[in-house]
């Protein structure tokens, strides 16, 4: 087995660094959905829920005509009105990802590549706050709450047009249990459609 992976490895290297590199930069727009599931510890049912994101997206690429590489910063924040079914409860994040990804690109007709992309990266809630009616808003990140940092593995699809649009459609999945208290774990999940420019 792990003579197989390391020759997977090897080809992967030669086939990367034996094509014409070229570094491409882009910045863009992103929104979708964060998923959040709780379970209890010893209950069968999850308690789920979901907010709205939405942010910005920067992305430095190095691409082959078939195999890419790329490491991302997307900044952005998620929000919710009565956020897993509370009545009144408004959830406002913010968060910073880092993925890295590595692609294959298919050539897609004229002036169009297709890519299917697969990777994962650290994400960092940088606030987490919850508001319940009149009451003071709740910090999430703390003792008794969600830990900041988590690993989203993950991928998707994408599409470049003309050589300067880039087109994405991306879902990871935290593997961190993010929830302080030993009762219950808590997972997320990102979904992203991503609109950006290529410089």
């Amino acid at each position: 087995m792990k003579k197989t992976i390391l020759a997977l490895m090897a080809l992967s290297a030669m086939i990367l660094f034996g094509t014409k590199m070229s570094a491409q930069t882009s910045i863009g727009f992103y929104n979708g959905a964060r998923a959040y599931v709780n379970s209890l510890d010893g209950a069968s049912e999850n308690k789920s829920g979901g907010a709205y994101i939405g942010g910005i997206s920067f992305e430095q690429n190095l691409r082959g005509r078939v195999i890419g590489l790329s490491v991302g910063a997307d900044l952005g924040l998620a929000a919710k009105n009565d956020f897993l079914d509370v009545k009144d409860a408004t959830l406002l994040e913010s968060y910073l990802d880092i993925p890295v990804r590595a692609k294959l690109f298919i050539p897609f007709g004229s002036g169009a590549d297709f890519s299917i992309f697969a990777g994962g990266g650290p994400s960092f809630c940088l606030s987490s706050n919850t508001k319940i009616g009149d009451a003071d808003p709740f910090k999430n990140l703390s003792d008794e709450g969600y830990q900041s940092f988590d690993i989203m593995i993950g991928g998707g699809i994408g599409l470049d047009i003309i050589k300067h649009i880039k087109l994405a459609l991306s879902f990871d999945f935290g593997v961190l249990d993010r929830n302080k208290s030993d009762m219950i774990e808590t997972h997320s999940g990102a979904l992203k459609f991503t609109t950006a420019y290529i410089f």
